[in-house]
């Protein structure tokens, strides 16, 4: 009988275990890790802030045009950007060194006798960049892979990042489907 018992009760602690391992197992699926989490933050704000800058739309006005080498350009307004030095700035929180001197050589945006200055051809209109979802991570080689859902499609990009001490900055970004950097 107490053979019994005792076997009964071994059987009742095994499952008790094994439903509260199940629990805990199952609250952790589908959570990100502190990591992912930063990772879709940086990827989401950095090329919300590029979209802006690659596009040439942050708010501008014409009424103070300047030509340069038969280029017209206007002063920007967008008080997130009082000169070109803040405007490189912001894109150090997200990206390295290397990329964000290729991402302000490609831009539309001078500094042109102390003034942030955008060509001719700038959209003005603030683009907003839908909020990345962080599809898949893989840590030893520091890429990730995003989608980012706009009204007409979906798009997939793969990053790649550096580390340092404090945080995570994009190192170079690749259009999935077009096998393209978004910067060269």
């Amino acid at each position: 009988m107490k053979k019994i018992y005792f076997h009964k009760i071994l059987c009742i602690m095994v499952v008790v275990m094994c439903l509260s391992l199940l629990m805990s197992c199952s609250a952790e699926i589908g959570e990100m890790t502190e990591t992912e989490t930063e990772l879709e933050t940086v990827f989401t704000d950095g090329m919300g802030l590029f979209a802006v800058i690659s596009t040439g739309s942050a708010q501008f006005s014409a009424e103070n045009d300047v030509e340069v080498d038969g280029v017209m350009y206007h002063k920007v307004t967008d008080t997130r950007f009082p000169s070109y030095q803040v405007m490189r700035k912001a894109l150090l929180k997200y990206f390295t060194e290397e990329c964000t001197d290729k991402i302000m050589e490609q831009s539309l945006y001078r500094d042109i006798e102390g003034k942030l200055m955008v060509e001719g051809e700038g959209k003005g209109d603030n683009r907003v960049w839908s909020k990345a979802k962080l599809v898949e991570y893989d840590k030893g080689k520091n890429t990730a892979w995003f989608e980012v859902t706009t009204p007409n499609s979906t798009e997939r990009y793969n990053a790649e990042f550096a580390v340092t001490e404090e945080r995570y900055y994009i190192k170079a970004v690749t259009d999935t489907k077009n096998q393209s950097a978004l910067y060269n």
